[in-house]
């Protein structure tokens, strides 16, 4: 019996990280604006370094425009997002609005996440904010966003050397909140859901799930979003619904 459960829990974990890798970003509902877009300062707090234009010399652009091709896939990938970026914000102040879109409770009305991406020197900072009928439901602020390519293109033990340019990417492609549909992890085992809750409140929770069409959330820093959250009105924040 123990080996089974062991077998199901592990089935489910490799479930769990194939459907979180390989799902298309397309599908993401993510709406973007305008590049240097300036939120509510109310809303969204602390002044951005828009003193800051972020000029880049053209050996910088030649070494992202290089690609070896030996070199590993996600590499030339990131380095073209990177391209994007620079052709992006060269020249311009680090301040940047994205939305993101989806349906967080249970009503039919879509919730928008409201993402500011911003310099205070030295750290590229990302606010995010779930704002319902002019209140701050839900926040986040990640600093510095990190990943495993960093250590391919910018190879030290100094996390603080990072190029800046490789740090936004990363903000703008990896650390925005993501809202997904419950049906893309319907494989999930119930078992395993909810691992927070009592048994108790863990059965409501499963009956509120099966009976909502809410979104599930991912965020956080890039190599720490492995958890899918529901927001749960019964108590009215995100718990943890699934970590493989």
């Amino acid at each position: 019996m123990n080996n089974k459960i062991l077998f199901i829990a592990i089935l489910s974990a490799i479930t769990f990280s194939c459907n979180f890798s390989n799902k298309p970003k397309s599908k993401q509902k993510k709406e973007f604006g305008r590049i240097n877009k300036k939120p509510d300062a109310g809303n969204m707090g602390k002044t951005a370094s828009n003193d800051v234009l972020l000029n880049i010399d053209q050996e910088t652009i030649n070494k992202y425009k290089s690609i070896d091709e030996s070199e590993p896939e996600y590499v030339k990938t990131f380095k073209n997002q990177i391209q994007k970026t620079i052709n992006s914000l060269k020249n311009k102040p680090i301040d940047s609005t994205i939305l993101t879109v989806g349906y967080i409770n249970s009503d039919t009305l879509p919730d928008t996440i409201v993402n500011r991406i911003y310099l205070i020197k030295p750290a590229i900072l990302i606010k995010s904010e779930w704002i319902k009928d002019e209140k701050t439901v839900w926040e986040e602020e990640i600093s510095n966003p990190y990943m495993w390519v960093n250590e391919k293109l910018t190879p030290t033990n100094d996390s603080s050397n990072t190029d800046l340019w490789v740090t936004l990417t990363i903000a703008l492609n990896y650390s925005l909140p993501e809202l997904v549909k419950k049906d893309e992890f319907n494989n999930i085992n119930s078992d395993f859901s909810f691992p927070d809750l009592s048994p108790k409140e863990k059965t409501k929770a499963i009956e509120y799930l099966a009976n909502s069409s809410c979104d599930l959330l991912i965020h956080g820093q890039p190599e720490e979003r492995n958890g899918l959250y529901l927001w749960y009105e019964p108590q009215n924040q995100f718990i943890l619904y699934y970590a493989p």
